[in-house]
């Protein structure tokens, strides 16, 4: 599966595609972070791997990217949405126009990740966010400490510096 993760990316490179803002999301993307900038392991790694595409997409056209990973191997299917993706025995690759909300996985690997992030850099993030957002964010960790036992010494060091802020403003 490595290797085919590897053929894919260098596949999506040779075509300039993450220059022209398609971005690897998800697992596999999450996985980058543990190993190259130190975020916390996450166990969870599903069998696809997803690309976000920009809406709309500025970039070249490439009519033949479809042909090039089917050379790798992949078979073209649709989803009864209608949405492309493509598939081999060990690996489905997807493409997503907006950012779906995975849930529980998505906020795990939100705290694994806190880790490696400059606490300045997230603070001014958090900072300039609407109030309500910022509630909103205090309650879904409030809630994740709950949800993630395993994770409530990261959950409370997250909260204590988006806290900071707080502390800071008043």
């Amino acid at each position: 599966m490595i290797e085919s993760v590897r053929k894919i990316l260098k596949t999506f490179y040779e075509n300039n595609l993450f220059e022209e803002g398609v971005e690897l999301i998800g697992s596999w993307c999450f996985q980058f972070y543990v190993k190259h900038l130190g975020a916390k392991p996450f166990p969870l790694r599903t069998q696809d791997i997803d690309f976000l595409i920009p809406y709309p997409f500025k970039g070249e056209d490439h009519r033949d990217l479809i042909e090039q990973l089917e050379k790798l191997g992949f078979k073209k299917d649709f989803t009864v949405e209608g949405h492309l993706f493509l598939w081999n025995q060990d690996l489905k690759i997807e493409f997503w126009l907006l950012r779906r909300n995975k849930g529980l996985k998505d906020l795990q690997q939100a705290i694994c990740t806190f880790s490696i992030v400059e606490k300045k850099y997230l603070q001014k993030l958090f900072n300039s966010l609407p109030k309500r957002w910022r509630r909103a964010i205090f309650n879904l960790l409030e809630k994740a400490k709950k949800e993630f036992p395993l994770y409530k010494e990261d959950i409370e060091s997250f909260l204590l510096t988006l806290q900071d802020i707080k502390i800071k403003k008043l």
